[in-house]
Order: C-alpha cells, then sequence, then structure tokens
C-alpha cells in the first residue's frame, strides 16, 4: 500500500484501502456511510478510468509498431523513385532538387602544391 506519495495510482489506492477497511465498521459510525458511497463511486470510475487509460496507451504502442512498419515502406519506396530519377536526370542535375533529392556536386579538385585549408586560421 501507498501510504504516501501523490501520483494518481497511489491516491485510488490508499482510496481503496480506506474503502475495503471501513465497509466493515461503517455500522459503527453511520454519520460516514454516505461520505464512504461517495468515496467508494469516485473509485470505481477512477479504476475504470485507469482501465480505459491502459487499453489506450496498448493501442497507442500498437499503432506505433504499425507506423514504424510503414516508414520503413515509405523510406524504401521514397529510394527506389529516387533512384529512378536520379537514373532519368542524372546523379548532378539539378532537376532532383525539385522532387526533394540533393544532386551529387562534383568534388573540389585540389592542385598538388596546395596546402589544406585550415579551418581555424585568423
Amino acid at each position: 500500500m501507498a501510504a504516501s506519495g501523490n501520483s494518481n495510482a497511489a491516491r485510488v489506492a490508499r482510496w481503496d484501502t480506506l474503502v475495503n477497511n471501513l465497509e466493515p465498521a461503517v455500522a459503527d459510525i453511520p454519520h460516514l456511510s454516505a461520505t464512504l458511497a461517495e468515496l467508494k463511486a469516485v473509485l470505481i470510475e477512477a479504476r475504470d478510468l485507469t482501465y480505459k487509460q491502459d487499453d489506450l496507451r496498448a493501442e497507442a504502442q500498437n499503432n506505433n509498431a504499425v507506423l514504424s512498419d510503414l516508414v520503413k515502406r515509405g523510406d524504401k519506396i521514397r529510394g527506389r523513385l529516387g533512384a529512378g530519377l536520379q537514373f532519368n536526370y542524372g546523379f548532378t542535375s539539378e532537376m532532383l532538387l525539385k522532387y526533394g533529392f540533393r544532386p551529387r556536386r562534383p568534388p573540389v579538385r585540389r592542385k598538388k602544391g596546395d596546402a589544406p585549408i585550415a579551418a581555424n586560421q585568423p
């Protein structure tokens, strides 16, 4: 039992303990019966919502798995389309930009005597 804690689960667990332990003794304390009945109704509603939350969490995990598979399939299909466009237009064509693909840039060739460019020159 969660004697302390402010999470929803801890609070509901405390309510459950109170309801279960007070129900047999409510005959001795009749002025608390209406309040106990109210807490019991709230406890039942909270449990129902917790179960619904668990179902939705499981459904969301399932949806995420299906979505992940669809994204993988979509990426493969996009890659095939990109290869077809590169075949049609060429790897360095600027037309590839129109379809969301980056054309290959020709490599920058240095002369034999040139030193590489340093990044941290003053």
